[in-house]
């Protein structure tokens, strides 16, 4: 082969490689953004960006926030702060919502994490991350951020809003403070915009309850046609952490011992937990996992906790969480939560129970579905659940 033909090869495989690179990045867009303070106790300041990775999946989220101390109090004054981060479409029924929730990490002190849909379309569209204020790693001033992985269900063209916002108690007005959103394409570009404030948004609720046992607190809302049940613990009280443990172990026993369904559960253990113990815990226990947290240290010396959903396997969802520690630079130390079903039977609960690297079995949450779906006269199964886990209190 002469030079000059070598030399037009390579030309050609230059712009090949360009036009390649042009049409990634052209499906996705990038955008970096930031917003004003809009309503305490949402962060002070912070930055939303968004990048695709390829062709079916995008990272969204703030990239840095800050709360300043009277917003780190205005946040001890709600029981359920989270941020919300929704990827919405624009197309309509029966299509509706494309972009799947799926991986996460953020530096946040959290109780866990929870995702739903609106009931158009199969995607959980909708990732919510529940904030622990009284944390003693939630500090003014400093530096967080809550990011979340999206991968693309449909075929084809697809565009919407991913939207970022404060979410707080049901019966607070309003009750989203909407801090930013970007709109994204699918073949197409990005624009985005800043807002100050959610306006107040008025819930379908046919039920809206409130109870307190004393040392945890529940909320069961109707939001839009689906029931959901939340609980409120203030772990970083040791007593009441010591209460709701053990309070946690009697549901799990009561309700495995005549409910004839499988049950979902939390999972905390005591201490992080390699690959090859959490697979063993599964295979003997017959837990069937919907997600799970690995948590770990930023290269600041800062604790960092990720997630992913368990769809084809734990050791492929623990295998994506190792590859995005290498990306964003944080050492993983192991599994502290898993969240899933177990069928119902002391034998198997007794596993887990028994075993001294499970700190807590937590069924709580389908304990007081169980008792909602009676009072409405549904399935216990149509009723979300978001159980807290107090890993964060954990040695790491």
């Amino acid at each position: 082969m002469d030079f000059k033909r070598f030399t037009m090869m390579i030309a050609v495989f230059v712009i090949l490689a360009a036009i390649t690179i042009a049409q990634v990045a052209l499906a996705w867009g990038y955008w970096d953004g930031s917003w004003d303070k809009s309503i305490p106790p949402s962060p002070y300041t912070g930055q939303m960006s968004w990048w695709g990775e390829n062709s079916s999946t995008v990272w969204s989220g703030a990239t840095w926030m800050r709360w300043s101390p009277s917003d780190l109090s205005a946040l001890k004054s709600d029981s359920q702060p989270r941020l919300d981060l929704t990827a919405d479409t624009d197309a309509r029924p029966p299509k509706c919502d494309q972009l799947h929730a799926y991986t996460w990490w953020s530096n946040i002190p959290y109780f866990g994490w929870y995702r739903w849909n609106d009931g158009c379309g199969d995607p959980m569209e909708e990732a919510e991350l529940w904030i622990d204020p009284w944390s003693p790693y939630m500090r003014a001033w400093d530096p967080y951020h809550y990011e979340v992985q999206w991968v693309k269900v449909a075929s084809g063209s697809v565009t919407g809003e991913i939207n970022f916002s404060y979410q707080r108690e049901w019966w607070k007005r309003p009750d989203h403070d909407w801090l930013a959103k970007v709109r994204y394409g699918y073949y197409g570009g990005a624009s985005a915009q800043s807002v100050k404030a959610w306006p107040s948004v008025k819930l379908s609720a046919a039920l809206g309850e409130v109870s307190s046992t004393g040392f945890y607190t529940y909320t069961v809302v109707n939001e839009d046609g689906q029931v959901r049940v939340s609980i409120s613990v203030r772990f970083d009280d040791p007593e009441i952490r010591a209460q709701y443990i053990q309070a946690a172990r009697e549901h799990s026993e009561a309700l495995t011992r005549w409910l004839k369904k499988s049950v979902p559960v939390t999972l905390t253990f005591a201490h992080p937990l390699s690959q090859e113990e959490l697979e063993a815990i599964v295979e003997s226990s017959g837990l069937k996992v919907d997600s799970l947290i690995l948590i770990g240290i930023d290269s600041y010396g800062r604790r960092i906790a990720a997630g992913a959903v368990v769809d084809k396997g734990i050791r492929t969802a623990v295998e994506r969480l190792i590859k995005l520690a290498q990306e964003k630079k944080f050492a993983l130390r192991g599994a502290m939560v898993l969240v899933g079903e177990i069928e119902t039977g002391l034998k198997d609960l007794k596993t887990l129970l028994d075993d001294p690297r499970v700190l807590l079995v937590d069924a709580t949450g389908a304990s007081i579905a169980l008792e909602i779906a009676q009072k409405l006269g549904i399935d216990c199964s149509d009723i979300g659940v978001f159980t807290p886990s107090p890993y964060w209190y954990m040695e790491w």
